[in-house]
């Protein structure tokens, strides 16, 4: 899963399309991996006790044990005909022109990244297939 290869890739699309392209599905799932939120900090017996001294200790803890959601302005949401729009788009446009020529330097900065457990690669094939999957071109500045 963490490996930044295109049998990884394949791998993890394959795992993907068994949810029916829902990650969230997934890492339900796969409790206990790097990407289920909070696995990076220590056992909650041991934090805890800090976030009770906190104003916000309980949204924090929250946080912590469910993970994050970004809330944007009324309006702002895609609907699935724009979104689905944005992936082929950004598919064809492929990267900013800044990381053009910069493959090696963008594989060794996903690697990176991948290994990890900070992303995970799947195939661009199944793009269009993953729930909620948007896309943003790479730059390198």
């Amino acid at each position: 899963m963490f490996k930044n290869t295109e049998e990884a890739a394949i791998k993890n699309s394959a795992l993907i399309m068994s949810f029916d392209g829902n990650v969230s599905a997934v890492l339900d799932n796969k409790k206990g991996s790097t990407l289920t939120p909070g696995s990076e900090f220590r056992n909650k017996e041991t934090i805890n006790p800090l976030f009770d001294l906190h104003k916000d200790g309980e949204k924090l803890k929250e946080i912590i044990e469910k993970g994050t959601s970004y809330i944007f302005k009324d309006g702002t949401e895609k609907i699935e005909d724009e979104r689905l729009t944005d992936i082929i788009t950004a598919v064809e446009k492929g990267s900013n022109h800044s990381a053009r020529g910069k493959e090696s330097l963008l594989k060794t900065r996903y690697t990176h990244e991948v290994e990890r457990g900070w992303m995970i690669p799947f195939s661009i094939s199944k793009s269009l297939a993953i729930q909620g999957l948007s896309v943003i071109p790479i730059g390198v500045a």
